[in-house]
């Protein structure tokens, strides 16, 4: 009886040793656990348009100092908020359709950061295409000289024939001194071509289709979408009436939407000049058409002289 009292009063006497070291411990843990969320940051803030307007869905990708990344989105407010980061340094990219890509660094400290972010609109980057070595080629890796007039600066600047061009490209000269084609002449980089001449210097393309009579040169040009001036020897691709260059006039594509145009001019010694163009779909998304004509002449003494063209369709 005794040995078993001297037992319990043993174990009694354990268990009081060990139970301040245990609280110690206990202690130590929460002490660490709380110093452990002092150190933490909250980023908040609000994602806001060029207008000022919440922008919702917005994505935040969030990277601290020690590589570890966070992943967040904005609400119906443009709000946001991320907690439990790591005080210091962190990157933010900030991502929204139809906005520029935005890169920040921001220093944090504990506790609460506010962020707030307005975003620009991102530039629109227009591909020109261009069939200077006669297949579908992107401008800038175009390895030759080449001058673009495209559909935009046609209509502004009244281009509606190869003569015009002269205001808009350098080294370029076309003259009409008398009837259509038996006077003109076109001079490129300083080699003339005219009605007399058997071997031209220029080569003229409509739609990858060689212009060898000059006496269409004159011709209206109808429908354009675009015109490629290439200057210099182009002999490898276009034969050797091409040593001072190639002038290649591209028409409108049909789209699957209608299209239509009709101009008229009227001048002097009772020149006049009517052009109509139309495209679009003659089959819904099967097939497409598109057709340009034109009525020019010059009647000086008044007898109705006409002249007539169709330079094509597709």
């Amino acid at each position: 009886m005794q040995i078993v009292r001297f037992a319990a009063a043993a174990l009694y006497v354990l268990s009081c040793s060990f139970s301040p070291a245990q609280e110690t411990s206990s202690s130590l843990g929460a002490s660490q656990h709380a110093q452990a969320d002092s150190d933490r940051a909250t980023l908040t803030g609000k994602i806001v348009d060029p207008d000022g307007q919440a922008l919702p869905g917005v994505a935040i990708a969030i990277t601290t100092s020690s590589g570890r990344a966070r992943h967040v989105r904005t609400d119906d407010h443009g709000a946001y908020a991320v907690s439990g980061l790591e005080a210091g340094n962190v990157d933010l990219v900030v991502e929204a359709p139809g906005m520029e890509r935005l890169t920040i660094s921001l220093s944090m400290h504990a506790g609460s950061n506010l962020l707030d972010e307005k975003l620009t609109l991102a530039q629109l980057h227009s591909t020109i295409v261009v069939q200077a070595e006669k297949r579908d080629e992107e401008l800038d890796k175009t390895p030759v000289t080449i001058n673009i007039i495209d559909s935009k600066k046609v209509e502004q600047e009244g281009i509606h024939q190869i003569g015009d061009l002269n205001n808009e490209i350098s080294n370029f000269l076309f003259s009409d001194t008398g009837s259509r084609g038996v006077f003109s002449e076109l001079v490129l980089r300083g080699f003339a071509n005219n009605s007399n001449s058997i071997d031209p210097s220029t080569a003229i393309y409509v739609d990858g289709i060689p212009v060898n009579d000059f006496f269409s040169l004159d011709q209206q040009l109808l429908d354009i979408d675009h015109i490629e001036v290439l200057k210099g020897p182009q002999g490898a691709l276009y034969g050797a009436t091409s040593e001072a260059g190639v002038i290649n006039v591209i028409t409108r594509t049909p789209g699957t939407d209608y299209h239509g145009t009709l101009t008229g001019s009227y001048g002097s010694f009772n020149s006049y000049q009517t052009a109509v163009s139309a495209s679009g779909p003659l089959v819904k998304d099967r097939l497409l058409v598109g057709v340009a004509g034109s009525i020019d002449g010059r009647d000086p003494e008044g007898h109705g002289l006409i002249g007539c063209q169709i330079p094509g369709g597709g």
